[in-house]
């Protein structure tokens, strides 16, 4: 399976009120064997999860879910960089409601990561995968 580096998660828009976009960008990195079943057929599909991160994978929450995209590699290639974005409500991002404080609670902050697989397209195996670092937001 290709691996995966610099997974970042970026999330970008107004302080308060409007959509955010959300940007992932990583390197994958193809074997010189996988560069020749690329040449000879085979497809590599990426998927992207925006996760909600609590304490233990059990409480984690998936948020969004890019939609999958194939990815090409050109001829001789063995590194592909990518970057993809998407934009959401700001209020699906929320993955900590509630909040703490009298006599006006103030709102939880939020931790997300973006979750990377990529997958042998027409081949039964499993991933490549990799996790960004977690970033906090407070949705308001």
């Amino acid at each position: 399976m290709p691996s995966i580096s610099a997974l970042t998660l970026s999330i970008t828009g107004p302080p308060a009120g409007s959509p955010l976009t959300l940007d992932v960008s990583y390197s994958a990195k193809f074997s010189a064997i996988e560069r020749f079943l690329a040449d000879n057929g085979l497809g590599f599909e990426e998927r992207i999860q925006i996760i909600g991160d609590d304490p233990g994978e059990a409480t984690d929450l998936v948020l969004h879910t890019f939609p999958s995209q194939m990815i090409v590699l050109a001829p001789g290639e063995l590194v592909v960089n990518r970057s993809r974005q998407i934009t959401v409500p700001r209020g699906s991002l929320n993955e900590d409601p509630g909040g703490t404080g009298t006599p006006f609670p103030l709102p939880n902050v939020d931790e997300l990561f973006a979750r990377l697989e990529i997958h042998y397209a027409g081949l039964i195996s499993g991933p490549s995968r990799a996790d960004s670092a977690v970033k906090s937001i407070l949705v308001v």
